[in-house]
């Protein structure tokens, strides 16, 4: 773990980090549900070998592969550590070719507008919060957010899951330039960790694409 919690939105952090770790989830206690509740969740959307899936952030974590035994076949996994990216592609793309790993900055997706049906943010926003010195703070996460709003597809949905409360994470994420409509709800039997859900409006192409341009 880091010494400082600032490292947690570091780059070179992660990357050394994941030189010898196998495996971490940042909500251990709570994974099953999350699991289950992404499942039940997804299945309503349509046929899941058919969806579309972005996950943003994946680390080391088993989501993407706990996900795609569960028939969600279509995810790409994507992380700006090279290293982690390497080490889970190798693990896993024999049993899961359907599935991909790519190194790419969640600020700068090289994905085309409305590309995905799900786009998924487990803890990622919570390490850009992590240094509350940073200069960049703020327009990092505007970035991503930016960024998840104009991959996701009009109709489509953008996820996160976070021990943030309602009122602090819906300081960022509750502005007309993302063009969604934000629900959210409690993950498994207490108060700790929550399931945001961010429906993007159908008519919001022109709106994002102007936010992104401005930037």
């Amino acid at each position: 773990m880091a010494e400082n919690n600032a490292d947690y939105s570091k780059q070179e952090y992660w990357e050394e980090r994941y030189k010898s770790e196998p495996k971490y989830d940042w909500f251990t206690s709570r994974y099953e549900d999350i699991v289950n509740l992404l499942d039940k969740t997804f299945r309503k959307l349509g046929d899941p070998s058919a969806l579309k899936i972005l996950h943003l952030g994946c680390g080391n974590s088993s989501l993407g592969p706990d996900l795609y035994r569960r028939g969600f076949k279509n995810i790409i996994n994507i992380d700006y550590s090279v290293v982690v990216i390497e080490n889970m592609a190798k693990e896993y793309s024999q049993e899961m070719p359907e599935m991909t790993w790519m190194a790419m900055d969640v600020r700068d997706l090289k994905y085309e507008d409305g590309a995905f049906d799900i786009v998924i943010d487990k803890a990622l926003m919570d390490t850009f919060q992590a240094d509350k010195e940073s200069e960049t703070m703020d327009d990092d996460i505007d970035r991503m957010l930016m960024e998840a709003s104009r991959v996701t597809k009009n109709g489509g949905y953008f996820y996160q899951i976070t021990w943030e409360i309602p009122y602090l994470r819906m300081s960022w994420t509750k502005q007309d330039k993302y063009n969604w409509d934000i629900t959210y709800e409690i993950i498994g039997d207490n108060d700790m960790y929550r399931l945001f859900t961010y429906a993007k409006h159908q008519n919001s192409s022109s709106a994002v694409e102007n936010a992104v341009a401005d930037q």
